[in-house]
């Protein structure tokens, strides 16, 4: 990784801390403190948006005094929401406890001990179990930890990795990656996602063998994205049904 502050990579490993390498050994200590992970790409998009809809919103603050201009800043109020909800707050985190996934519209927490693996699909995905009584796993998908594009197609035109998703990635099968073609392994070396499913699949391992209690998962309805995608919109609808 470069010195260059990267928003893919948790707050605290920025000052040499947090992500550990895929082939860390098993020895080590659990992380405990509470570590961020979000690729830079959303959040940049984040930003252009606040400031581009700040610039317009006091251009229309000092020249607009019609309908148009209060039409326009629901609009604007709209948008944010949306921007917030699927650009700003997704994110994976991990703790001492577990971790939880945020996507747009719904929330996930799995404690480590309930974790059977973190691998790559399409995104990072975490496997944990449906609950008592069933043998079948539950997949979380994170909406924040995307898979790069070039990955997902070798993938899906190589008959060698159908049906191997559930292991690919992980901290503990590094050796399959040896048969990827050399453009495949650079990339991997070089994606953020793959760092960081291989560090909390090790996390999870490491606690599952100092005897974690499974757990459950335990989902939730994310009500601040929720509320800033529903309140403009409805806020919208009243100014154009009150014109």
């Amino acid at each position: 990784m470069s010195a260059q502050q990267d928003p893919a990579l948790p707050d605290d490993a920025r000052n040499g801390r947090g992500l550990r390498p895929a082939a860390a050994p098993d020895a080590g200590p659990l992380q405990s403190e509470r570590r961020v992970f979000r690729l830079p790409g959303p959040l940049i998009v984040w930003w252009v948006w606040v400031a581009f809809a700040a610039a317009n919103l006091i251009d229309i603050a000092v020249s607009g005094r019609d309908w148009g201009a209060i039409v326009a800043v629901a609009i604007f109020a709209v948008i944010t929401g949306l921007m917030y909800a699927l650009a700003w707050r997704p994110r994976v985190v991990a703790d001492g406890a577990g971790i939880t996934v945020q996507n747009p519209l719904r929330d996930h927490r799995v404690p480590w001990g309930g974790v059977s693996a973190v691998v790559v699909g399409e995104s990072l995905q975490v496997r944990c179990s449906r609950g008592p009584g069933t043998d079948r796993e539950k997949i979380v998908h994170s909406w924040a930890l995307g898979a790069p594009r070039r990955v997902k197609d070798h993938k899906n035109n190589n008959p060698d990795f159908r049906g191997q998703r559930r292991s690919m990635f992980t901290a503990h099968t590094q050796p399959s990656a040896a048969k990827l073609p050399a453009d495949a392994r650079e990339l991997l070396k070089k994606s953020p996602v793959f760092l960081i499913a291989a560090d909390l699949d090790r996390q999870a391992r490491l606690a599952r063998e100092r005897g974690a209690p499974p757990g459950e998962r335990a989902a939730s309805w994310p009500w601040p994205g929720l509320a800033a995608m529903l309140i403009p919109a409805v806020a919208l609808l009243i100014v154009l049904l009150a014109r």
